[in-house]
């Protein structure tokens, strides 16, 4: 599949179908050599809000004068995003003139136009204009493809906004999946079908599932059929498979335990309880694991959901249920209100989440991240990816953030935990922040 060049992308553009990349790769390829740009300059008084792009020099050729901030919003329809918009003409300083580029104008543009911004050095900009007035200049201009924003902005930028996220108050949601587990020595999905497979069919006929082309979650609907069609329990084939390598712990597990006392909840898609085993041996009984029926133990900080079920290590700690085949992963996400369900949408649409050790191909999560996705339109959450191949890492760069999702890149599963540490504030903010944790105690789930 090729990329859209992105000529071809501003040729697409319309008041829909459109991303801040978009707009601010437009703007700089209209710039002239002496003009430059700063993406998410810092706003004075603020330790987290930034200017979308600066243009010290402006822009002659799209009309923009010198010191000119620019910000974006896909809708500018909620007091939210006006209020965001005042701060920032406030308490910036040395500019000349604000541009606000919309997908459109609406009611409560004009409402605050005539009350607030009029008078001031402040002009709306549709999407749709923009694009009509590089039109206008086409024939001058010469879209290069590579001036642009480079993925060193935005990966400092992405740096910066999740550093700034970290400090709030237990705002963060850190969703799981199986690349934490994996570096601790837990067996993968393939390794987990592979494993009950043998144990099915003896090692002669593993090839029967193994080699059969089925998605993981249809091999998993005939492993199921045929331990219940054996009366045997798979549950427990799982937990022995699970923890065949007695796993205890990785550099990444550690990272994620340090960040305990900044979290509003974990949600993870793992079966094993090596999270919480590493939390509570750092900081005693803070986290509790919350599945099936459960609800959240007295005097627990941190909840811990797993959404596909919980096996833990110990043989005296309860086990669930687990989502393992076809028929258990379609009845969670048919039923909209299904408790892991509710709880990833009260994530998603109400806190900044961090994703890790996701390949984020899972079609249902991203449903779930596309029906809760903010109204602003902005990108509110992180995903921590591996660089794949550079065609191959613009497109989903693009795709995350239509989805509201900020990417954050490394380049081998080492440097993982490494750029999650350095994400978190001085050591010194620990205790203050542990103590405050546990003096504003979660509530037991209704």
């Amino acid at each position: 599949m090729e990329e859209m060049s992105l000529e071809n992308r501003i040729k697409d553009l319309d008041s829909q179908n459109w991303v801040e990349s978009d707009v601010i790769n437009l703007i700089i390829n209209c710039l002239d050599d002496d003009e430059t740009y700063e993406y998410k300059k810092g706003v004075r008084g603020s330790s987290h809000v930034t200017i979308d792009l600066y243009l010290p020099n402006g822009c002659r050729m799209l009309g923009f004068s010198k010191k000119t901030i620019i910000e974006i919003k896909r809708f500018i329809d909620t007091s939210n995003a006006l209020q965001s918009i005042k701060f920032i003409y406030d308490y910036s300083t040395g500019f000349n003139e604000m541009i606000l580029i919309s997908g459109k104008y609406t009611d409560i543009i004009r409402l605050y136009f005539n009350s607030y911004f009029e008078g001031r050095n402040i002009r709306f900009v549709t999407v749709e204009e923009l694009v009509r007035l590089y039109e206008s200049k086409k024939d001058i201009i010469r879209v290069d493809n590579t001036k642009s924003l480079t993925e060193d902005d935005k990966q400092r930028a992405t740096i910066e906004y999740a550093k700034q996220e970290i400090k709030k108050d237990r705002q963060i949601v850190f969703f799981l999946g199986a690349g934490v587990s994996i570096g601790a020595g837990v067996i993968d999905w393939d390794g987990l079908l592979e494993g009950l497979t043998k144990e099915l069919f003896g090692e002669k006929d593993d090839t029967f599932i193994k080699d059969v082309e089925m998605t993981s979650i249809q091999k998993g609907r005939y492993i199921i059929d045929e331990f219940t069609a054996l009366g045997k329990d798979y549950v427990q084939s799982v937990k022995q498979l699970l923890y065949s390598n007695n796993p205890q712990g990785c550099e990444l597990i550690d990272v994620i335990a340090k960040y305990a006392f900044r979290l509003d909840s974990i949600i993870t898609y793992n079966y094993d309880d090596l999270v919480e085993s590493k939390i509570n041996g750092k900081y005693g009984d803070y986290c509790c694991p919350i599945f099936g029926d459960s609800r959240m133990s007295e005097g627990c900080v941190l909840p811990v959901y797993h959404v596909h079920g919980f096996i833990p290590q110990s043989d005296k700690a309860l086990s669930s249920k687990i989502v393992l085949g076809e028929k258990q992963y379609h009845q969670i996400y048919q039923q909209s209100y299904n408790w892991s369900n509710v709880e990833q949408i009260h994530a998603l649409s109400r806190k900044t989440c961090f994703f890790i050790g996701l390949s984020m191909k899972d079609p249902n999560l991203r449903r779930l991240i596309d029906f809760a996705k903010a109204e602003d339109g902005e990108a509110h959450h992180v995903v921590f990816l591996r660089r794949e191949n550079e065609r191959l890492d613009r497109m989903n760069s693009r795709i995350f953030e239509e989805m509201g999702i900020r990417c954050l890149w490394f380049d081998n599963y080492e440097d993982l935990p490494k750029l999650l540490d350095s994400l978190l504030p001085p050591k010194e903010y620990e205790k203050t922040d542990l103590r405050r944790s546990r003096d504003h105690r979660s509530k037991p789930i209704n």
